[in-house]
């Protein structure tokens, strides 16, 4: 009866609206990656929830089976793991599990675990983790990597994750000033910006979803499933990338052998981190080298996303400067800064008057056909305490990495 009203809901806004949204509905939630009919009801087995309602995935209100019913169109479940490995081993049973059973409705119907976590939140507070820990970071891309691998039969691209964070809000607590935040055992914080397990999601998801190419690759030394690299051929942006992670309790030095690829030697690459120290911004401005090799660190408890350009599409970089600069100091009646020798930002310092804001304004008329512009800051943090965090830049440039006409 939800299925029908939801159904019904959505024809009237496309109709109505003008528009052709599908309606994905998900269900019932397993506590795991489970299919199995011959399970009695949750409450004999939890194990099996959606014996009964499975079977019925294209029955409408009236009992009557319509093939172009879907009840459900996606799995869901639960798991609470850190290990990509194991993950991706119970991804592939799931998926034997619905292709082989009887009455199974779609043997590559999206997966979506729908709770993601490290541990269950009977432990939770013993554990003293939480969304932004640098351990279930990075476990979110080894199961984004695993999932890769296994291209059809993994999550599928309507599938994936929900990254969400165990505790709630405390409502006595005076510190969350914008409601959007969590309780760990580490204390009450502000939720203002992305988690590591989210960032980690955002590196895979630019440019791996949409079923391109996957790459093979070997690994020479340091092989371990904690430390898997997953490829990709992006033919829009004529580019290849490289995500990479590292869980394998000691550093490493990675060094990607691309003589393989299309690409040419002096070709400029950028690794994007996620670390204890970043959350997936560009780190490293690198450029293969004449055996077309890139070398880099993948420090214990890292992902990394590589972006190598393909074939003749990277010209050399353009070091552009800014046409005009200057910054806004807040609370301040409007005054131009431009002339001014350097530039100081800073939306932390603990007196008002010292907050600025920085603003540069680039041309890029002059650029022709680029398919990528990186705006580089070369600065210093003049900040001598927590209370008076500065930043001071005295060049900006935007490097332009043109791409020649095909």
């Amino acid at each position: 009866m939800c299925a029908d009203a939801m159904r019904k809901a959505m024809n009237d806004v496309n109709r109505d609206y003008g528009r052709s949204l599908v309606l994905q509905i998900c269900g019932p939630t397993m506590p795991g990656p489970y299919w199995n009919y011959s399970l009695p009801d949750p409450s004999v087995d939890v194990h099996g929830w959606g014996s009964v309602a499975w079977k019925k995935i294209h029955t409408d209100i009236y009992g009557n089976e319509d093939p172009s019913i879907w009840n459900f169109g996606i799995y869901d479940y639960h798991r609470y793991r850190t290990d990509g490995a194991i993950n991706e081993t119970e991804i592939a049973t799931l998926r034997h599990n619905i292709a082989t059973a009887s009455n199974a409705p779609n043997s590559t119907i999206p997966l979506l675990i729908t709770e993601y976590n490290t541990s269950t939140g009977a432990n939770f507070a013993n554990k003293n983790l939480d969304t932004e820990d640098l351990v279930y970071g990075i476990a979110t891309a080894q199961i984004l990597q695993a999932t890769a691998t296994l291209g059809p039969d993994g999550l599928g691209d309507a599938g994936g994750l929900f990254l969400f964070k165990l505790g709630a809000r405390d409502s006595s607590s005076a510190t969350l000033g914008n409601k959007t935040a969590y309780v760990s055992a580490r204390g009450d914080y502000n939720y203002g910006g992305v988690t590591r397990g989210g960032a980690c999601f955002q590196l895979y998801a630019r440019h791996f979803r949409g079923g391109k190419p996957l790459l093979g690759y070997n690994v020479i030394s340091g092989s371990s499933t904690k430390r898997r690299p997953v490829a990709v051929l992006d033919e829009q942006r004529r580019a290849y990338y490289v995500y990479f992670s590292n869980v394998n309790g000691t550093d490493a030095t990675a060094v990607l052998d691309l003589a393989a690829l299309d690409v040419l030697p002096g070709t400029p690459a950028t690794v994007a981190r996620v670390d204890a120290n970043n959350t997936g911004q560009i780190t490293d401005y690198l450029a293969l080298d004449s055996a077309k090799k890139l070398t880099f660190s993948a420090p214990d408890d890292s992902a990394v996303l590589v972006w190598i350009p393909k074939g003749v599409s990277a010209a050399n970089p353009t070091n552009l400067p800014p046409r005009q600069d200057t910054y806004l100091i807040v609370g301040e009646n409007p005054s131009n800064h431009r002339a001014e020798p350097t530039l100081k930002v800073s939306l932390h310092h603990s007196l008002p008057t010292e907050r600025r804001i920085g603003l540069m304004q680039f041309t890029f008329g002059a650029l022709r056909n680029g398919n990528r512009y990186l705006l580089k800051l070369v600065g210093r943090n003049i900040g001598t305490s927590q209370t008076a965090r500065e930043s001071c830049t005295s060049m900006a440039s935007a490097a332009g990495v043109g791409r020649k006409p095909t």
